[in-house]
């Protein structure tokens, strides 16, 4: 593993937190995951670590999940109402948002809420090979990461919302405070943010 558990963990609840602090629904936002899980990894471990978009199709538990638009044809494509992001950070494949995928679910067909942290060279080269369960396959595409972060960098609060993950995060043994100040702008009252998020019951 790139990182351990314990930090992936401690990474994911910090952007949880800080997202239904906005009002988010987690299970929706991957684009905030994967660019502040990004600017976290590469403040803490000094590695090289990017936010991804495109076409992702998981299995998990042998639930099979396509992010993208299949067309008539079956072919799949991403775009900026079908896609899903993730991190890429040397060769691993990291999704800190996979915590969240239960919520995706109705509650008789929920998955465990697990880490998803996987070689890159492990993916699978096309969506008819994702078959049992910790399979996934990916496919980037760089325009519409430039779109999507362009966006996401481009909104007040981003900058403010980075510093304030990668303050409150700290690497394992470090304690973490269990609770962060954030404002919503100048001249109005710091909110007390709790660390929040669904404990982790293993890995994919």
């Amino acid at each position: 593993m790139l990182i351990t558990r314990s930090d992936y963990e401690r990474i994911y609840r910090v952007i949880n937190s800080l997202l239904l602090n906005e009002n988010a629904n987690p299970s929706e936002c991957c684009l905030w995951f994967s660019m502040y899980g990004a600017f976290i990894l590469e403040q803490n471990y000094k590695i090289n670590a990017s936010a991804r978009a495109g076409v992702v199709g998981y299995n998990l538990n042998d639930t099979f999940m396509l992010f993208g638009s299949q067309d008539e044809t079956g072919a799949v494509s991403a775009n900026s109402s079908a896609f899903h992001c993730w991190v890429e950070a040397d060769g691993w494949l990291i999704d800190f948002m996979a915590p969240a995928f239960p919520r995706l679910f109705a509650a008789e067909n929920r998955l465990p809420s697990k880490m998803l942290q996987k070689p890159l060279s492990m993916a699978k080269d096309s969506l008819d090979e994702v078959d049992v369960s910790g399979d996934f396959f990916v496919a980037h595409s760089p325009e519409l990461t430039l779109e999507m972060t362009q966006h996401m960098a481009s909104a007040a609060m981003f900058a403010d919302l980075a510093h304030i993950a990668n303050a409150w995060f700290r690497k394992a043994p470090k304690k973490m405070k269990r609770f962060a100040g954030v404002s919503k702008g100048a001249g109005k009252p710091v909110q007390s943010v709790e660390l929040v998020g669904t404990p982790l019951s293993g890995t994919w």
